[in-house]
């Protein structure tokens, strides 16, 4: 999808639509069709969930690829930040994990729950009312290598 300044907007292989941001958190599209609602969740500058339908998506910005600065290697300095933004698992960007600014999460595999950072630990705490804490070791900008009691560690990429 395209959205362009004059409030049009245009995606592959459909007709062109009117739209109007008719809330905080919401886009309203004018087609031949009909109005459709959208709902709208800022992720980061780069990146937004949309719902439509009770179905939603992470839509990205195309023109640019923002990543926060990098915490040390060591944990020290991790920020929530750091963490705000899509990433996937061992590089598999097809269905990510979206941490939001808020502290809600969505998960690649349709669950989602909440996340907070305590030092160099991030706790999710699923819908399903699970906790899960993993140790987190920065590997830059863009990969970072999530390590939880009796598993394997997982590289995640910034997607």
């Amino acid at each position: 999808m395209i959205f362009f300044v004059n409030q049009t907007m245009s995606s592959a292989g459909s007709i062109p639509a009117n739209y109007a941001v008719t809330g905080p958190q919401q886009i309203t599209l004018h087609g031949p069709g009909g109005t459709s609602l959208i709902g709208v969740q800022y992720v980061n500058q780069n990146q937004i969930v949309v719902t439509l339908q009770n179905q939603a998506a992470v839509m990205y910005r195309c023109s640019t690829n923002f990543a926060p600065p990098p915490p040390n290697n060591s944990g020290q300095g991790l920020t929530n930040a750091y963490f705000v933004g899509s990433w996937g698992e061992n590089g598999n960007c097809t269905a990510p994990d979206v941490f939001l600014t808020g502290g809600q999460m969505r998960s690649g595999n349709g669950g989602g729950g909440t996340w907070a950072l305590f030092g160099q630990t991030l706790r999710l705490t699923l819908t399903n009312g699970g906790t899960v804490d993993f140790d987190v070791q920065s590997n830059g900008r863009r990969n970072m290598t999530l390590t939880r009691a009796g598993f394997a560690p997982v590289n995640y990429t910034r997607c």
